[in-house]
């Protein structure tokens, strides 16, 4: 279980960012220019792989505990209810 507060947490949030940007540059100008017909290109090979970080990073907020309501100290730690509330 991740807390929202934790160093891993904050840290993996940064990677998530860095791919968006990747993103947010990238599938623009494909979509301009046209997309490389070899995938083996290198921006190809990097939109591939924000695409699988991005599926890590919805099965990991899975795992992210919530903040209960009313009470800033305390958390949920459990999975379905986390997944309940995510979905």
């Amino acid at each position: 279980m991740f807390l929202p507060t934790g160093d891993f947490w904050y840290y993996w949030n940064i990677f998530i960012l860095l791919f968006a940007t990747i993103d947010f540059i990238l599938y623009p100008y494909y979509t301009a220019q046209g997309f490389p017909k070899d995938i083996y290109h290198p921006g190809c090979i990097l939109i591939y792989i924000s695409s699988l970080i991005f599926c890590m990073d919805l099965m990991l907020n899975f795992f992210v505990a919530q903040k209960v309501e009313g009470d800033e100290a305390d958390y949920v730690m459990h999975i379905e209810k986390i997944g309940a509330k995510y979905l």
